[in-house]
């Protein structure tokens, strides 16, 4: 990873990346609480209506592959920008007169955010060092954890109040507001400009073929599919099988969204005094699998929120901390760095465009949603193992190595310095 700059405009960056993930945050899953509201305005059944995520989950990887080729040839600012424009055509919502026009709006919404999220991990390895790395990637985080948050509180009163569609509109309003800061308030380190050339094709495609891009992207697909399919489906769940009322249910599943706001840069700030990355990865794998049975078995509440809570610790420890990992990696450019997280959010996303439509289609066929969402409770067991297999990026690995310590990982006192 090459030296990131010290400018104090860094933090003006680090702004700039908290909006942009605010943005897809707050519309990334932002019809899943109005599901029923679309289910009755097109008369759609569940499997269908589950295509507005499961589609978004397709063009989000369909996104990630090509964004480290993308900011390689035109740069990480232009790709960005061209990116974070594309989120905003949520804006388009209230002139669809089809479902098939929804779909068509969230392809384009997934495919921006597809290119953008790589590249937060990118520009942040290009501004920090790797004593803040941990905590920037934490509070990165927890911008789009606050629009997720933000999107399920609010999202069924709004809708309420003036129609899902100007909902959806507004959101997408975020996003375009999240754009325009970006061209005019980014840019790339001056010494990134002037003396770093990017990385060839050749390089780029090895990097896809090294063990620890392999295991990122593991580490990415039990998450990304329970997280995505119990947030899709649980207010729907709790409305239909526990009688909760569609605002309750969406505050329910938001709140694992809120969490982050809290345990991301939390987690962050421990991580780098530990100076460890792994426990966070093994600790949050266990965590999520335990939590996940707690969300749907029992029609007990105190049990429902204290497992979406914890099922929220494990997301946002896990996501911020497997960023971490890979900004830390040695030898790295940043858009090296934008092929590893490109990679892993591609498989990742790729695996989870399955699940909601795996609880729509079982439910309908079935009439239970128990097998699938049982299914999906174990899936975070592949965090687990990719935990357990990566190796240890952060500098307490060095210091506890001594002498024999890799290349590229240096002293806490070092790194400090």
């Amino acid at each position: 990873m090459q030296q990131p700059s010290r400018s104090r405009y860094r933090w003006v960056i680090e702004g700039l990346l908290v909006v942009a993930q605010l943005s897809i945050g707050i519309n990334v899953l932002a019809p899943a609480p109005l599901f029923p509201l679309i289910m009755d305005e097109y008369s759609l059944d569940r499997s269908t209506v589950s295509i507005l995520v499961a589609v978004m989950a397709l063009m989000l990887a369909v996104g990630n592959v090509p964004s480290g080729f993308l900011a390689a040839r035109f740069g990480i600012h232009r790709t960005f920008a061209a990116g974070a424009f594309l989120m905003s055509v949520g804006m388009l919502a209230p002139f669809m007169s089809s479902f098939a026009g929804h779909v068509a709006w969230r392809v384009v919404f997934a495919f921006g955010a597809g290119v953008v999220i790589p590249l937060v991990g990118a520009v942040a390895s290009q501004w920090f060092d790797r004593r803040e790395l941990p905590v920037v990637n934490g509070i990165n985080w927890m911008g789009q954890t606050g629009g997720m948050a933000i999107s399920l509180f609010i999202g069924v009163p709004i809708a309420n109040l003036f129609g899902w569609d100007i909902t959806l509109f507004a959101f997408g309003a975020v996003a375009l507001v999240g754009a325009i800061a970006w061209v005019v308030l980014g840019k790339e380190p001056v010494e990134d400009r002037v003396s770093v050339s990017s990385p060839s094709i050749p390089r780029l495609l090895s990097v896809l073929k090294e063990r620890t891009t392999i295991l990122i992207s593991l580490a990415f697909v039990g998450p990304f599919l329970t997280y995505l399919s119990f947030s899709s489906w649980l207010p729907t769940y709790y409305n239909e099988v526990f009688g909760f009322s569609l605002s309750k249910a969406g505050f329910i599943i938001g709140i694992p969204a809120f969490i982050g706001l809290v345990v991301s840069p939390v987690a962050g700030l421990i991580s780098a005094r530990l100076g460890l990355r792994r426990p966070f990865l093994i600790g949050a794998g266990i965590l999520f699998v335990a939590s996940g049975f707690g969300t749907f078995l029992f029609n007990n509440q105190l049990l429902i929120y204290a497992s979406v809570v914890a099922l929220g610790i494990s997301q946002w420890v896990f996501i911020s901390t497997v960023f971490t990992v890979a900004t830390e990696l040695p030898q790295k450019s940043a858009q090296e760095i934008a092929m590893v997280l490109a990679a892993g959010l591609a498989v990742g996303n790729l695996f989870s465009l399955a699940g909601p439509v795996l609880v729509g289609m079982s439910t309908d066929l079935l009439g239970t949603y128990l097998p699938s969402l049982t299914l999906l409770a174990l899936m975070p067991i592949t965090l687990l193992i990719a935990g357990i297999l990566l190796p240890e990026t952060g500098p307490g690995a060095a210091i506890r190595k001594g002498p024999g310590k890799p290349e590229g990982l240096r002293p806490l006192r070092e790194v400090a310095d």
